[in-house]
């Protein structure tokens, strides 16, 4: 069966950084044979002004795919297949009953993930977990759960907390060191709707304190004068929201390196740079590795490309969102350096300094010796 290629904007419509998945839809005929269908739409962009910007994008999608396909169809993300059965209004999902934007919703975060699984036992079962959990409790037991509080020294300070599902319909919520409260499906619902910065609705979990948010998780009441309060509120700050997104930075930049083989991570003081072998010609693209979080502007890294024995650059392509983190950004440019006769064709920038296909005159140790020589060292983690 013929797949078509997806490409996965990270950014906007400018294309400057994207990932790519597999997708296949047909229909399912009574003879057994299938009819390939054709996929509208090959590019997808991120909804940047909501909370989950690639998500939401991501749903849309397949709302629009599947809104103009009747009958039995097979749809195929990578080698993971799903049956989605469409008439007289009604739609099920692997002959489970749902609405289409259920079954949208599990599409597109099923695609997304593809990007970087290419097991089917594991996407088959990621695709279950996410029919039988509300999307809310998905997105915090894969995000964590924002929260903030107040207090006169600080002010604001913006938290993430982790979540772990500990029933059919309950989750246990990290408050504190080893603290551990519970909360519903319904109060998650709640509770990220009183949090949410693109929301102005407010609920019983609005503006609550640290030793609020204590007593209705755990059902116990705290001194706020205490030496538990105070160990409390260490661990909340421990885990700003800031601090967490440097840690998965960096993890992102580590797990695709060690996912993909023409990809290698190197330093020099405080640079970070990954090294790409695309098909036709080597690429650099480095940053700051002090400023893991988010940042500000449009190229807080540096890209090059290797041509007649040097490295010509820095190529301009900017990054449409101005507060990925630098670990989002390096990886953004990464993925489609690896297929760079696709990249050369997008970006003009990127063509007029890539002119010579040079993969072939070095090999990928040779080209990684080359840095190390120059004080550049193999990054293990970060």
């Amino acid at each position: 069966m013929e797949m078509q290629t997806i490409i996965i904007n990270t950014t906007d419509n400018d294309g400057d950084s994207y990932f790519q998945a597999e997708l296949g839809v047909y229909r399912m005929k009574r003879c057994g044979n299938l009819a390939e269908l054709n996929i509208w739409n090959k590019a997808i962009h991120p909804k940047m002004a909501t909370k989950d910007p690639m998500g939401e994008a991501l749903t849309d999608y397949f709302i629009q795919l599947l809104k103009s396909k009747k009958g039995r169809l097979l749809v195929m993300i990578g080698n993971a297949s799903f049956v989605v059965q469409a008439s007289d209004g009604k739609y099920s999902l692997n002959g489970k009953q749902l609405p289409r934007k259920r079954i949208s919703y599990v599409l597109g975060k099923v695609l997304y993930k593809s990007v970087f699984e290419d097991d089917v036992t594991k996407l088959i079962m990621y695709s279950h977990d996410l029919i039988e959990t509300p999307q809310e409790v998905t997105y915090v037991l894969e995000n964590r759960m924002p929260y903030y509080f107040y207090r006169r020294a600080t002010g604001r300070t913006e938290v993430r907390l982790n979540v772990v599902r500990v029933g059919d319909k309950e989750c246990a919520i990290e408050i504190g060191d080893g603290v551990w409260g519970t909360m519903s499906f319904a109060d998650i619902k709640s509770f990220c709707l009183a949090y949410d910065q693109r929301s102005n609705r407010t609920n019983k979990w609005s503006r609550i304190s640290p030793a609020e948010l204590y007593e209705r998780t755990t059902g116990k009441s705290m001194d706020i004068n205490s030496s538990d309060y105070k160990v409390l509120i260490s661990f909340l700050e421990q885990n700003r929201t800031q601090k967490i997104v440097e840690e998965r930075a960096k993890k992102l930049v580590m797990d695709i390196a060690k996912k993909y083989d023409n990809i290698e991570v190197l330093s020099k003081a405080d640079t970070l740079t990954m090294l790409i072998k695309g098909r036709e010609n080597y690429w650099r693209v480095e940053g700051n590795v002090n400023n893991m979080s988010n940042q500000a502007g449009r190229q807080n890294v540096r890209s090059y490309v290797l041509q007649e024995h040097e490295w010509k650059g820095p190529i301009c392509i900017d990054n449409a969102n101005t507060h990925s983190s630098l670990g989002d950004q390096l990886v953004a440019r990464a993925l489609p350096m690896m297929n760079d006769h696709i990249l050369a064709k997008m970006i003009s920038t990127v063509s007029s300094y890539a002119r010579e296909s040079e993969v072939g005159n070095y090999t990928f140790d040779k080209v990684i010796s080359y840095l190390e020589s120059e004080g550049y060292e193999k990054v293990q983690s970060l």
